[in-house]
C-alpha cells in the first residue's frame, strides 16, 4: 500500500519548518534541522576528507565506515557490507524487499523513506540544487555531493585502489562495488522475466525498460534509429556513421 506523505504529515508531525516546509514529530527536532541544513552548523570535521557532521558520534561512524572499511554487517543475499545494523536492515527492505511505501504524487516514483520522497521533489520536481560547482557550474542537492564531484572530476583524486586490478576510485563504496561486480562476478539482481542477472539494479531497470517494455529512448540524429541504451547509441553513431571501427 502506498502511503500519502502529506497526507498523514500534517497530524503525524504538526512542527513545521517555515523555509522548506519540513515536517516533524518533536520541536527538538525541528531546532535541530534548523541548525544543521538551513544555519549549517555541523561543527565536528573529518580530518580526511573535510566532511561536517552534527554529532561526534556520527563522525566516528563515518570514520571506521568510510575511511576505515569497517563494515562488520553483511547482506546475506548480495554480500554489501555496513557499517551500522540499522543501514543493513534498511538495504534489504528497500532493495531485496522492494518496500518502498512512499510514492511521488507527481510521477508515481516510490521510495523505501520518507527523506528520500522529499529530496526527489525537491531536486526533480522543485529542480532545487542549491549547491553550485564553481568550475563547471553544475549543480547538486547536496553540499557533500558537491564537494565528492570536485575531488573526483576535477582534482582527479582517486584513493582507493583495487589490489586486484590497480584501477582506482573516487569513493571506498565504488571500489567495493567494482571488486565485488568484477572481480567476484556477483550479480545478485535477477530479471523475474527471463532470469538474466545484473549486478546494479539500474542495470536491472534498464533491461526492463529496453528488453521487455521496448522502451528505446536514445534516437540517432543522423539516422533516426532509436536505442535503450545512451552507450548503445553511442557505439551505432561512431561505427555506423563516423566509420571509425
Amino acid at each position: 500500500m502506498k502511503m500519502d506523505v502529506k497526507a498523514i504529515e500534517g497530524s503525524l508531525k504538526p512542527f513545521k519548518c517555515d523555509i522548506c516546509s519540513a515536517t516533524f514529530r518533536h520541536k527538538k527536532y525541528l531546532d535541530s534541522h534548523m541548525k544543521t541544513v538551513h544555519e549549517k552548523n555541523k561543527p565536528f570535521e573529518c580530518l580526511i576528507c573535510s566532511k561536517t557532521f552534527v554529532k561526534n558520534s556520527n563522525l566516528k561512524i563515518h570514520v571506521y565506515t568510510i575511511h576505515e572499511n569497517l563494515k562488520p554487517f553483511e547482506c546475506n543475499i548480495c554480500s554489501k557490507t555496513f557499517g551500522v545494523n540499522s543501514t543493513l536492515k534498511r538495504h534489504i527492505s528497500i532493495i531485496h524487499g522492494n518496500n518502498k511505501p512512499f510514492e511521488c504524487q507527481i510521477c508515481s516514483k516510490t521510495f523505501g523513506m520518507g527523506s528520500h520522497l522529499k529530496r526527489h521533489n525537491s531536486s526533480v520536481h522543485e529542480n532545487n540544487k542549491p549547491f553550485e560547482c564553481l568550475i563547471c557550474s553544475k549543480r547538486f542537492v547536496q553540499n557533500s555531493n558537491l564537494k565528492k564531484h570536485v575531488n573526483i572530476i576535477h582534482k582527479n583524486l582517486k584513493p582507493f585502489e583495487c589490489q586486484i586490478c590497480k584501477f582506482t576510485f573516487g569513493s571506498r563504496s565504488c571500489l567495493n562495488t567494482h571488486v565485488s561486480r568484477v572481480h567476484e562476478n556477483l550479480k545478485p539482481f535477477e530479471c523475474q522475466i527471463c532470469s538474466k542477472t545484473f549486478g546494479h539494479i539500474s542495470h536491472l531497470k534498464g533491461h526492463i525498460s529496453s528488453v521487455h517494455e521496448n522502451n528505446k529512448p536514445f534516437e540517432c540524429n543522423i539516422c533516426s534509429k532509436t536505442f535503450g541504451y545512451r552507450n548503445n547509441l553511442k557505439t551505432h553513431v561512431t561505427a555506423v556513421h563516423l566509420k571509425i571501427f
